[in-house]
């Protein structure tokens, strides 16, 4: 992910926080940031829904904007941030329940995070799996190749369209319809409440299609 890194009008607009800037960074990284929290602390949809808000807000203000200069990758420093979102959060939760210690420090709670694979790893992936096989049981071949293509292999608009012998505006309009079909999955699944934000609904949707298909 080279968004900021390679674009410096774009940069320019981010660091000057104006509106659009922010929105399509946030657009580009949400779901990575998602990613990284559910499968290094095995959240549950709320929680990875408020560990990306609370990363935004945090990775928006004008100091952490300021103190980014485009040269290191700016997905390093949003997952830098989620991090320690995910850790403070975890904190807080602990410390509700009163099972962590007030004199824990950072270190300690950073080897919580799961590092190797554990039950609670492989039933996500199992779920996430369950959930790629119920959406291909929907789509055509077409729209799987698609999927393939743009999702698991990770191809540019453009690679994928050379790749099938499609038009681009052909590729765009079937990955439409794969994530249409994705977030009717993660509905009548149960993922995603009746009012979400439609860039959380993105998220997990992106969640869903980039886990890949085994």
């Amino acid at each position: 992910m080279t968004l900021l890194e390679n674009n410096r009008p774009l940069l320019h607009a981010f660091r000057g926080g104006e509106e659009w800037a922010l929105r399509e960074v946030y657009r580009a990284y949400a779901p990575k940031v998602a990613r990284y929290a559910k499968w290094n602390f095995e959240m549950s949809y709320v929680d990875v829904s408020e560990t990306t808000q609370l990363t935004f807000i945090r990775a928006f203000r004008e100091e952490a904007r300021l103190s980014y200069d485009g040269l290191r990758p700016y997905l390093n420093f949003i997952l830098r941030v989620a991090h320690n979102v995910a850790v403070n959060e975890m904190k807080k939760a602990w410390r509700r329940h009163e099972t962590l210690p007030e004199t824990a420090d950072d270190v300690w709670l950073e080897t919580l995070a799961p590092t190797t694979e554990d039950t609670e790893a492989s039933a996500y992936r199992a779920e996430r799996q369950r959930l790629l096989k119920t959406l291909t049981q929907v789509l055509d071949s077409l729209e799987i190749q698609v999927l393939q293509k743009r999702f698991i292999e990770e191809m540019t608009q453009e690679a994928a369209a050379e790749a099938l012998g499609l038009t681009r505006q052909r590729v765009r309009t079937i990955e439409r319809n794969i994530r249409a079909a994705a977030f009717q999955v993660l509905r009548t699944s149960g993922y995603l409440p009746d009012r979400i934000d439609l860039v959380i609904i993105a998220v997990w949707v992106d969640i869903l299609l980039r886990g890949g298909i085994r």
